[in-house]
């Protein structure tokens, strides 16, 4: 059987804890806390999520990774 797709699909789309390239998702350090951000664009800080901890941090990125490409605003995701 095949497993590639047979047709095009849209750009992929990653997360993670380094600094996102734009158009991806990751941490950023700067001032001295650690930022959710898309590409360059700082959203908020971690410590301000309701969980604490970087893994936690990570899951929030997977979730806003997954529903960008919905074109689902940052702040309806976030509720």
């Amino acid at each position: 059987p095949r497993t590639a797709p047979t047709t095009a699909v849209a750009a992929c789309v990653t997360f993670g804890l380094d600094a996102p390239a734009p158009g991806q998702w990751g941490l950023i350090d700067a001032d001295g806390c650690s930022w959710l951000a898309c590409g360059p664009v700082r959203l908020m800080t971690a410590d301000a999520l309701p969980i604490a901890g970087r893994h936690n941090a990570l899951n929030v990125l997977a979730a806003l990774a997954m529903v960008a490409p919905a074109d689902i605003a940052v702040n309806t995701a976030a509720q």
